[in-house]
């Protein structure tokens, strides 16, 4: 594998100083050392700034950009106009790394000529206890279809950008939505089009802390609108773009919905009354954003709204 290959490492810092060394300490100890690796410090009113400086003086691959808080996805977007890499890579500062990822990453790119390449991950809790670990799977190559099908079904690739090694000009012309939450599905989907080949590999490489004080893990409003916002955009993407993937986009719509009922009772029985109306709403939009041509499954819909409306109606009176 040549040396000369520079990937961009990009770290949105947002009030994760008790995370941020482990982070780091996982990067600058990869086994594939050509990185370019830009901490974002979107405006953390904790210790992180501090820690950036300190880190940056350590190890002079690091660069750090201190801004004005504005979101994830504005941090994602300061980092992509400064990266230089042939390749990028997006980290969370609450997560680690296996010390061979970017190695093993960036081999199968070169090896398999892809413009991606996708690893496993394991989902960590605070106490350093491994709570889910994804399957494995064997060595998989894909076109940017094919890709983009199992994007839809959420199961062996998820809508993570932080797991993938991105060839650079995939990302080309891409930007985060900035304000909104569920950055990711609203472009992940776009880079896989843009793709001539992906690569997906069964190696569980990344460590995908569960931080309890994360943005996207509290069931509110916004969560809610946001998500539908990024399900809409797909939903007029794939129109214009891939129509063949509109009917199990739609299906994996309505399994959200069917996801949404069944909690709703036991969100009500302990009085989280914002996160019911969360769901209502959910699933009301999805019926009057997103049609379906199957009309058995709009009839099991609108059957499931009607339950919930009934429930979170009964119960406020």
């Amino acid at each position: 594998m040549k040396d000369n290959i520079l990937i961009s490492v990009i770290v949105p810092v947002y009030n994760t100083a008790k995370y941020l060394d482990k982070c780091l300490e996982t990067l600058v100890s990869q086994s594939y050392a050509e990185l370019d690796i830009i901490l974002v410090d979107d405006g953390s009113p904790d210790e992180s700034p501090a820690l950036c400086d300190k880190w940056a003086m350590r190890d002079t691959r690091i660069k750090v950009i201190h801004k004005s808080n504005g979101g994830l996805s504005d941090a994602r977007n300061y980092g992509l106009r400064k990266a230089e890499g042939d390749y990028i890579i997006f980290i969370d500062s609450d997560d680690w790394l296996d010390t061979d990822m970017m190695e093993v990453l960036l081999s199968t790119a070169i090896k398999y000529e892809a413009d991606i390449v996708n690893c496993q991950f394991v989902e960590e809790n605070n106490r350093n206890i491994s709570t889910k670990l994804q399957p494995r799977y064997p060595l998989m190559e894909a076109t940017a279809s094919e890709g983009i099908f199992l994007l839809i079904k959420d199961k062996m690739v998820t809508n993570h950008v932080w797991r993938n090694l991105f060839k650079r000009e995939v990302l080309q012309h891409i930007e985060f939505p900035k304000g909104k939450n569920f950055e990711d599905i609203h472009v992940m989907h776009e880079i896989f089009f843009k793709s001539k080949k992906i690569v997906f590999i069964g190696d569980v490489l990344y460590h995908y802390f569960i931080n309890p004080d994360g943005i996207v893990r509290t069931k509110s409003e916004k969560n809610t609108m946001d998500y539908l916002e990024a399900f809409k955009k797909r939903e007029i993407f794939f129109q214009e773009n891939m129509p063949e993937a509109l009917d199990m986009h739609r299906n994996h719509m309505f399994r959200k919905v069917y996801g949404e009922w069944k909690q709703i009772k036991k969100r009500y029985a302990e009085t989280r009354q914002e996160e019911t109306r969360a769901s209502l709403l959910f699933a009301e939009a999805i019926l009057i954003e997103i049609p379906l041509k199957n009309i058995l499954l709009e009839k099991m819909m609108r059957v499931i709204l009607l339950k919930v409306r009934h429930f979170f109606n009964f119960k406020k009176k």
